[in-house]
Parts: C-alpha cells; structure tokens; sequence
C-alpha cells in the first residue's frame, strides 16, 4: 500500500485519504465509545501522536472509549467539525 499523496489531492481536488472527510458525528457524552477514524482524524489535525502513524489512506474500523482519548480532542469530538480544505499553495525553492 501506497501512502496518500497529498500534492495530487490539493491540485486534483479529489481526497487521497479518509482524513480529509468529515467526522461522521458528534460525541456528546462521557460513556460513549468514538469511532477510530474520527480519533485518527482529530489526531492529525491537532498534531497528536506520530506523523508516520497518518500515512495511509484506507478507512480504519472500530472504536475507543471516550475515557481512552485524549483530554485535549474532547471537546473537538463534542463539537461538529469541518474537513481540511486547500486554502494556498507555497513553492519553495
């Protein structure tokens, strides 16, 4: 398996990745298990965990106890959020 390239998803506009999705909801009590795509996800927003763990682009299934997660997504995963969006490109030379 190939890693996403991200180059061709900011110039094609198509998603190469289940990270640039949405989540699929929001997580409002304590108790409640989350699923692990909407973790993963809030993960690489928020820069939590290792980068080389992000690196594919085929959903993950199951799930996590919001008591497993970090406090700081909490109130990320209780909150509806939007996905990534491309706003500029840089060159650097």
């Amino acid at each position: 398996l190939g890693y996403p390239d991200l180059d061709v998803a900011v110039w094609t506009g198509l998603k190469q990745s289940f990270l640039y999705e949405e989540c699929s909801r929001t997580y409002n009590s304590h108790g409640v298990h989350v699923l692990l795509v909407d973790v993963l996800r809030h993960r690489f927003n928020f820069r939590l965990g290792p980068r080389d763990t992000f690196y594919f682009g085929w959903q993950p299934f199951g799930t996590m106890k919001m008591d497993q997660i970090e406090p700081e997504l909490w109130l990320r995963l209780r909150s509806p959020s939007s996905s990534r969006k491309y706003k500029h490109w840089v060159w650097w030379l």
